[in-house]
């Protein structure tokens, strides 16, 4: 080969930004923080979420407190309707003590999956934290673990707040709709749990759907996706390998977003602090 044309090459893959090592470190990167999640046991931080709701897009603000075995979570809005409290305990039996934060000014015990619960939210409080998408993205990165040269890349290193973090993303080239027949009375929860796919999706792409809960009968032709997400691109923090910051989209562009701060790994909590007594707490 001439010099000319070695340097010519040389110049072209420097210019496009190429580097060989890009996938293996995004790869290295993804897993460092699968394993890091994988060993919380508790958990208490901020929250930010966006998420697109009939084609806009809503913006809510909690902080949350989680431990892992027994699951418990303690929710708190900051935005809007800041005061709204919602508890899961190893109590509950699928069903979630909420204080609105207003009228009717007691406490309430709602499913889980209760409309006045899951309203104009993608996901149920099960989902708060991280391990709910640690999951959706070790599901991808297994489905498609001969793919992964170019599934998954390293796009740069950015600084959040006082955080510096890697910048990698998850594209799904197999993303598609399609026609899927149910063969068993299934719901939008059951159907999302066994395809992994969002249950808000399932509802979006089929306007007749009217609640997670509903019952859908066997031989119902349904528009979905074959998988979570189209895109998906993380921010993760280098010195903790958690995320920062996270983008999932699907074919109609950004789907939700979450950002994560004032993260505080396996803290301790008092024997009563998923109790509805708690000190700290105002439900009645």
């Amino acid at each position: 080969m001439k010099p000319l044309l070695i340097i010519a090459l040389t110049f072209l893959v420097f210019a496009s930004g190429y580097c060989p090592q890009d996938q293996p470190q995004a790869l290295t990167i993804a897993r460092d923080m699968i394993k890091v999640i994988s060993e919380i046991s508790t958990l208490k931080m901020n929250m930010e979420s966006v998420e697109r709701i009939d084609d806009q897009y809503v913006t809510v603000r909690f902080k949350i407190k989680r431990r892992h075995n027994p699951l418990e979570i303690y929710y708190y809005r900051t935005f809007p309707d800041a005061g709204v409290e919602v508890l899961l305990n190893r109590n509950s039996k699928g069903k979630l003590w909420v204080n609105p934060g207003g009228f009717p000014w007691t406490t309430l015990e709602l499913d889980i999956h209760s409309p006045l619960v899951r309203d104009k939210q993608h996901h149920s409080i099960y989902e708060a934290g991280f391990e709910y998408f640690t999951v959706i993205l070790s599901g991808l990165l297994k489905k498609y673990a001969t793919e992964l040269n170019t599934a998954i890349s390293y796009i740069a290193k950015e600084k959040i707040g006082n955080k510096n973090c890697h910048k990698i993303k998850f594209d799904n080239k197999n993303y598609k709709l399609y026609d899927y027949k149910t063969i068993q009375i299934e719901t939008p929860l059951t159907l999302a749990a066994k395809l992994k796919i969002s249950e808000y999706k399932i509802l979006e792409l089929n306007t007749s759907i009217k609640s997670f809960q509903t019952k859908i009968p066997a031989g119902t032709l349904l528009k979905l996706p074959n998988d979570y997400a189209k895109e998906m691109i993380l921010w993760i923090e280098e010195k903790t390998s958690l995320p920062v910051k996270m983008e999932i989209s699907d074919e109609k562009g950004l789907y939700e977003k979450y950002s994560f701060a004032d993260i505080i790994i396996n803290p301790e909590f008092a024997t009563n602090e998923f109790e509805k007594t708690f000190k700290e707490y105002h439900f009645k």
